[in-house]
C-alpha cells in the first residue's frame, strides 16, 4: 500500500479468512483504494480508511448483494493483539463493506465483533509518522493521509485449482507422449506428402515430384548427398551427378622412386664418376653393411 507518508507492506491471512481476504484483494487489484484517504485516526488506537468518499459512510463490497454488505467472518487464531493489525470496519454485525483499520495498539475488546484479516509486516515506522499526525476535533487529520495506490504482489485467488493443474500436466504428458512416438521419423521414413525442390543450376520454377506419378521412393528433402535416392533431387542440389561420383572417387597416389644414399665409396671425381658408369656393378655401404646394387 503505497501513501503519501510510505509504503506499508500488508500480509494477508487468505487461508484462515478467504472471503475477506478476497474482497480486499479484489478491490486493491481494481484500483478502489486509490486517491482515498484515512478519514480517521486516534492515536493509541486506530487508523481508519477504504471509504471512497472519504467521510466513513460509505464503500461497498467487491460482488454484488442487496445491501452492498457481507458477513462478518472469525478465527480462533487471528486477535486484535499487536501494533498493525488489519481488520475490517463495520456498524454492525454482518455489514461489512470496504472500509478497514489498522491498530496503534492491541485492542482485545474488538474480538469477534470485527474481522481480522491480516497485519502490517513492513513499514511500522510509517505507521508511526501516521500516529504523530494532528486531527481535528472530529478524528480527522489535518494533514490528508492519501492511498496513493495498492500493488498486489500474490494473490492466492488467482492460483489454478487443483483440478486445473490436473488437466494441464495431462496435457503436457499427452503431447510428449506424440512427441516421442514422431521422434526419427524425419530421417527414416519415407515422404508420403508432395515434395518440392528448385532447379539451382537452371533457375527452374519449383518442380513437384511424388512417389506415384514418377514411379520411385519419394526420398526426405532433408537428406544429405549420397543418401539421397531421387536423381532429380539429388541433380537439383548439387548440379551433375557425375561431379559428385568424380569428387567422392579416390584418386591413387604416384608412386615415388627415392635414389640410392651417398656413401663413402661414391667418387667425388667426374672421371671417376664415368668409370663407375661404364661398370656393371657397384658397392654401395649403407649402416656399416655392403650391398651389391646395379646402377641405373
Amino acid at each position: 500500500m503505497v501513501t503519501n507518508m510510505g509504503n506499508l507492506n500488508i500480509l494477508l491471512h487468505c487461508d484462515l479468512v478467504p472471503k475477506t481476504c478476497y474482497n480486499f484483494l479484489v478491490h486493491c487489484e481494481n484500483g478502489y483504494y486509490n486517491d482515498t484517504v484515512f478519514h480517521r485516526s486516534i492515536a493509541s488506537f486506530m487508523i481508519q480508511g477504504g471509504d471512497p468518499k472519504g467521510n466513513g459512510r460509505g464503500g461497498e463490497c467487491a460482488w454484488s448483494t442487496p445491501n452492498g454488505k457481507f458477513e462478518d467472518e472469525f478465527h480462533k487464531l487471528l486477535k486484535h493483539e499487536e501494533r498493525g493489525v488489519l481488520a475490517m470496519a463495520n456498524s454492525g454485525a454482518d455489514t461489512n463493506a470496504s472500509q478497514f483499520y489498522i491498530l496503534y495498539q492491541p485492542q482485545s475488546h474488538l474480538d469477534d465483533k470485527h474481522s481480522v484479516f491480516g497485519r502490517v509486516v513492513g513499514g511500522l515506522a510509517v505507521l508511526n509518522r501516521m500516529e504523530e499526525s494532528s486531527v481535528d476535533e472530529h478524528d480527522r487529520p489535518l494533514r490528508a493521509i492519501t492511498i496513493l495506490k495498492t500493488n498486489v504482489y500474490r494473490n492466492p485467488f488467482n492460483d489454478p485449482l487443483p483440478n486445473q493443474i490436473k488437466a494441464e500436466q495431462e496435457q503436457k504428458a499427452e503431447e510428449l507422449r506424440k512427441l516421442e512416438q514422431q521422434k526419427g521419423r524425419w530421417w527414416s521414413n519415407t515422404a508420403q506428402e508432395t515434395i518440392k525442390f528448385t532447379n539451382n543450376n537452371k533457375g527452374d520454377n519449383l518442380t513437384t515430384i511424388t512417389a506415384e506419378n514418377e514411379g520411385v521412393v519419394a526420398d526426405n528433402p532433408y537428406g544429405i548427398g549420397k543418401y539421397l535416392k531421387n536423381k532429380k533431387l539429388l541433380q537439383s542440389r548439387y548440379g551433375s551427378t557425375q561431379k559428385l561420383e568424380n569428387k567422392n572417387k579416390k584418386q591413387e597416389r604416384k608412386k615415388c622412386v627415392l635414389p640410392f644414399p651417398k656413401t663413402k665409396n661414391d667418387s667425388t671425381t667426374l672421371d671417376n664418376q664415368a668409370t663407375q658408369s661404364q661398370s656393371a656393378t657397384s658397392k654401395s655401404v649403407f649402416r656399416f653393411k655392403n650391398f651389391e646394387t646395379t646402377n641405373k
